[in-house]
């Protein structure tokens, strides 16, 4: 290797042993003080769409509804859980009337189907965020339990286009393959 791309050493060297390990132990004890706020109730992280970071009164971190954002949230929920409208059409309504992430961007599919599925818009913190089980949260949840619950099983019986799996006119749907490529075959309606 020449001189002009040598890596210095001092780049290849370790760093002492006591560095990298007090940046361990901060990184964990700010782990576990996240987790214990998340078993209490609290969010510790960063606001979901729809919800702003604010403290309460003793310091803890929880969310409150934006009041942008949440009104729209809510009604894609609703549109979502009356079973007549696809994740796309919803989303196609809420984008038209201005709905955008914190960064302003719009909001992508995937993200609709993570606002659509996440607990935390029901006042939950999720088991995995809090540990075995799920907590309830101590801020106003931003659609009812029984909407948040028509919604998931609604997104139980569609695939993730928002298109509904198993329609009686096509029985031998996704049963029926190519004999050449051995790929599903499809139905329509004829002409």
């Amino acid at each position: 290797m020449d001189n002009e791309h040598r890596i210095p050493d001092f780049i290849k060297e370790e760093p002492p042993t006591g560095v990298s390990n007090h940046h361990d132990i901060r990184a964990e004890r700010t782990r576990s003080g996240m987790r214990a706020r998340a078993q209490q109730g609290w969010w510790p992280w960063r606001a979901p769409v729809g919800y702003l970071n604010e403290r309460t009164g003793d310091g803890k971190p929880s969310l409150v509804i934006d009041s942008d954002r949440g009104p729209l949230l809510w009604e894609g929920f609703e549109l979502f859980a009356s079973g007549g409208y696809s994740q796309r059409e919803v989303l196609q309504n809420l984008t038209a009337r201005g709905l955008r992430t914190h960064n302003d961007t719009k909001v992508s599919l995937q993200t609709w189907n993570s606002v659509l599925t996440n607990p935390t818009y029901a006042a939950w913190v999720e088991a995995d965020m809090a540990g075995p089980q799920p907590v309830r949260g101590n801020w106003e949840p931003l659609v009812s339990q029984e909407t948040f619950d028509r919604v998931q099983a609604i997104l139980a019986t569609r695939n993730h286009s928002g298109h509904k799996k198993d329609r009686p006119d096509f029985p031998l749907r996704r049963f029926v393959r190519c004999a050449e490529c051995n790929r599903p075959l499809t139905a329509f309606w004829g002409l």
